[in-house]
């Protein structure tokens, strides 16, 4: 975004009058100084300033990361030593001015704002000032609070600091009267601090959104809510909290953590997987295996091989111990009374062979006797009494089959399951509160919205992320340049979701923009003269249009002009890229290749040059990736020079050029092209008084 000038400045330009600095530094007096002696706005500027400070900024476009170095004034010494142990970290302002913008000083052009962060030197001649942008909001940690102490409790996490999630998470629901698939991974982590002979209390944080708590049971890799425990949260040891019941009666109740599950079968069972009573022709259970109205169709004709059925094998280990277990089915038959439910134990043991009839144990969700024909019904039997697997699935072998008396009959199954509910037993032979099992973690799917004490969000893409990030933890909302987030914002998938939990006490506001911006492929910076912060986003995508290129450079504008080129290290012709991560695991769920075999077979690579792999773990979008092969896969130019036309002074990084004159022929690529079709991007600036020097990134040619 170029820089405005005042139209006396661009006219003292015009006039060739001579530009010099006007430096004010704060403090209980502001000094204000200059390379001369001169009055500015009614205030005079003291000419003991050394130097012209030069302002260098730059952005990387490879890693999505921006600098604004240091800089440092050098002042003649008469008397100001004493005056600068008091002026750590106050502000420091530097303006061009001219012979034409003396008499406002918004009229001269403002370069730099920060504040004074040390001094290099100190002699009896001169005082070196080192300064820095005023950003020192980079260096903040986001999580400064952490959980209070408080007496008549057993508080383990009472050093836990009070975490922070964003994102858009979706919760499971499965109760022991209504089981679910819990089918759900997008959850966030809260933490055990303490508890009582009540509850068990888990640490949400920041955040303030409630939610009903989940086990991750890692045996069969799901997330189960937790039944006997609250949806809402509580303001307690100086944290939003979410609460478990404690057990009144664990030896009897079987209540403690109870939560209960829905399962299919892992895979279709094997040809002998059947009852050794029968052979039956095992049917490909797919289409049962699923919440929807698919059906497996299973038929048979009386004879030799009556029997028909769906079987399947179980694998995987439950939580604790197991409360019950029922077995169902979702389907028609034409022969209702003669469908059996079948379950063989990992050892290989039958444990149940039973006809699906309300005269054996089953109940049925519509009181039919039996499976009958033409309607779809849910028939379920409480097996727990022959269950004796403990929570061990593996080897288990359930399903269900039919056999014909006559003709040709049909099973038809929509749905077949088991439901198991699980509880954690509390060793109670010393005492409960002492010897009770307490998860570390448990995992709530409520969204990341509502922040306690701090500045709401409601939208989770990564810029709305990203400046509610420094709206909260670092500079404020006024140093947001709201048009150019908002631009970037615009160019992200509204389904481009950003899902994380900051936990970690050292990361700073830095280092959490700097990983939403290379996951999702933008760039923020804070511009030097006004200490905004502002975004950009280079997808090379485009050709920008005439209004967008701030300056078409000719040779009579710049001078010592060298191209080249990106080195090959820097490119690309695949990038592999994982994201929805797993929240108990830290494994990714999701992952996905972009390619461009042109440049691999153009450049020579082999199968292992120009390849990157990225894990998102909070931007859960491609667009970051994609972005960076499509910038990534030519060897793109790039250019420096010094631009001699005060007119084109106002150029900034991130501003697009091109030359259209060149003394050198950089079009490697296509030289029928035309030069301005090979369009540069700023990377860096380094502006002086009487210079400013740029160099740039070819990120697009026609």
């Amino acid at each position: 975004m170029a820089l405005s000038f005042h139209a006396n400045f661009t006219s003292s330009l015009k006039r060739n009058n001579d530009i010099f600095p006007l430096v004010q530094i704060g403090g209980s007096s502001t000094i204000y100084l200059s390379t001369r002696d001169v009055t500015v706005d009614s205030q005079a500027y003291d000419g003991r300033l050394l130097n012209a400070p030069g302002i260098t900024s730059s952005i990387d476009l490879r890693n999505r990361t921006s600098r604004t170095n240091n800089i440092t004034i050098r002042i003649a010494n008469n008397g100001y030593d004493a005056t600068f142990a008091q002026r750590t970290n106050k502000a420091v302002t530097i303006y061009f001015a001219t012979n034409g913008t003396t008499s406002a000083i918004g009229e001269c052009l403002k370069v730099f704002t920060g504040r004074v962060v040390g001094i290099s030197k100190l002699t009896d001649k001169e005082i070196a000032v080192n300064c820095e942008d005023y950003a020192s909001w980079r260096y903040n940690k986001i999580l400064t609070e952490q959980v209070g102490s408080a007496t008549g409790y057993n508080m383990p996490g009472t050093k836990e600091f009070l975490p922070l999630s964003y994102g858009a998470f979706t919760e499971n629901a499965s109760t022991e009267s209504s089981t679910g698939l819990c089918e759900s991974k997008k959850l966030r982590p809260v933490k055990f601090i303490a508890h009582d002979r009540d509850y068990l209390y888990y640490n949400e944080g920041i955040n303030a959104q409630g939610g009903r708590p989940h086990l991750y049971v890692d045996g069969i890799d799901k997330f189960v809510p937790i039944e006997e425990a609250q949806s809402g949260t509580l303001d307690k040891f100086g944290t939003n909290n979410i609460r478990v019941n404690n057990s009144d009666n664990p030896g009897s109740d079987n209540d403690y953590f109870r939560h209960s599950v829905k399962l299919y079968p892992n895979t279709v069972a094997g040809a002998a997987d059947d009852p050794s009573s029968i052979s039956a022709t095992i049917a490909n259970i797919t289409n049962a295996l699923d919440e929807t109205s698919s059906v497996v169709s299973v038929s048979a004709v009386s004879g030799s091989t009556p029997y028909v059925g769906a079987f399947g094998e179980m694998s995987g280990t439950l939580l604790g111990t197991i409360k019950s277990v029922r077995a169902c089915i979702k389907g028609e038959s034409t022969q209702g009374a003669l469908v059996s439910c079948w379950i063989k134990a990992g050892d290989g043991d039958t444990i149940l062979d039973a006809a699906v009839t309300t005269g054996n144990g089953f109940s049925s969700s519509s009181g039919a006797a039996n499976l009958a024909d033409g309607t779809i019904l849910t028939f379920s039997k409480d097996v727990t009494s022959v269950w004796d697997m403990g929570v061990n699935l593996n080897g288990v072998i359930f399903g269900f089959y039919q056999r014909s008396t006559s003709g040709t009959e049909t099973l038809k199954i929509t749905e077949m399951y088991l439901e198991f509910t699980t509880y954690i037993p509390i060793d109670t032979n010393n005492g409960k509160a002492k010897n009770q099992e307490m998860p570390d973690v448990l995992y709530i799917g409520s969204d990341g919205t509502t922040l306690d004490g701090y500045d709401n969000i409601t939208d989770h893409g990564p810029t709305e992320v990203h400046e509610n990030i420094l709206k909260n933890f670092g500079p404020g909302t006024s140093f947001i340049d709201t048009s150019t987030q908002g631009t970037v914002e615009g160019k992200f998938d509204p389904d481009g979701l950003v899902r994380c939990t900051i936990d970690d006490p050292e990361m700073t506001v830095q280092d959490a923009l700097n990983k939403l911006q290379k996951e999702a492929g933008f760039i923020s910076y804070v511009r030097p003269s006004d200490g905004k912060v502002y975004y950009l986003l280079e997808d090379a995508g485009d050709k920008s249009s005439t209004p967008g290129i701030s300056a078409n450079l000719t040779t009579a504008m710049y001078r010592n002009p060298v191209f080249g080129t990106i080195p090959l290290s820097q490119m690309l012709w695949k990038v592999t890229y994982n994201y929805d991560k797993h929240p108990a695991k830290g494994t990714y769920l999701t992952g996905s290749t972009t390619q461009d075999t042109t440049t691999k077979s153009t450049y020579d690579f082999g199968d292992n040059d120009g390849v990157a792999t990225f894990n998102l773990d909070w931007v859960n979008e491609t667009r970051g990736p994609v972005n960076l092969i499509n910038l990534f896969k030519y060897q793109r130019m790039t250019a420096q020079c010094e631009i001699l036309d005060p007119a084109k002074w106002t150029l900034e990084i991130g501003d697009v050029i091109t030359f259209s004159d060149p003394p050198a022929d950089f079009r490697l690529r296509d030289s029928s092209a035309a030069y301005t079709d090979y369009q540069f991007r700023i990377t860096e600036t380094t502006r002086t008084v009487n210079s400013l020097k740029i160099k740039a990134m070819e990120v697009y040619k026609a």
